[in-house]
């Protein structure tokens, strides 16, 4: 799991390992030659060609309190969803595609909500500090556009975790 090969081919975010040629082509195959147009995320400082520095994710977590130390068994009642959250690539392909996510701002998007969704839910829902940090760099920010759900390579189902925070105060 990676995620390094996540840029923008032909307008659209996704990761380069899993697109393929004959899915951008044309219906028609004597259409001509396929263009195909490669860009770097647009949210990230780019490095080099098409890489970017994604490490943005993790200096955000860090300010947040680096709570990932702190994951403890998962909860039974929750084992499903939270396989599906852990899952994350931290691609940042979910910020690219986000309208409320600038690099740098106090919005932290769709790989935040799933990390401290991660963090509480093992804790029995019941660690007020995550729950703080979740309302203050995601709930307050998010218009809930789901765009993150939809382009999410491993499909995790990002809208859960919200209702997951929302539902469960302490």
């Amino acid at each position: 799991m990676c995620g390094a090969c996540a840029m923008v081919i032909n307008r659209r975010p996704g990761l380069a390992c899993s697109v393929f040629v004959r899915d951008l082509a044309g219906k028609n195959p004597g259409d001509g030659p396929v263009q195909i147009t490669l860009e770097p995320l647009s949210k990230f400082p780019v490095i080099e060609d098409l890489a970017v520095d994604r490490g943005i994710m993790q200096e955000d977590l860090i300010r947040a309190g680096d709570y990932r130390e702190r994951i403890a068994e998962p909860s039974a009642r929750e084992f499903d969803h939270q396989y599906l959250a852990g899952r994350c690539l931290k691609c940042g392909l979910c910020l690219e595609v986000c309208p409320n996510y600038r690099s740098g701002g106090d919005f932290y998007g769709a790989y935040f909500a799933n990390e401290t969704y991660l963090v509480n839910s093992s804790a029995g829902g019941g660690d007020t500090r995550i729950r703080k940090e979740f309302r203050r760099h995601f709930a307050a920010h998010c218009s809930k556009s789901l765009s993150c759900q939809e382009v999410c390579p491993m499909n995790i189902p990002t809208l859960s975790s919200m209702l997951y925070m929302n539902k469960n105060r302490h």
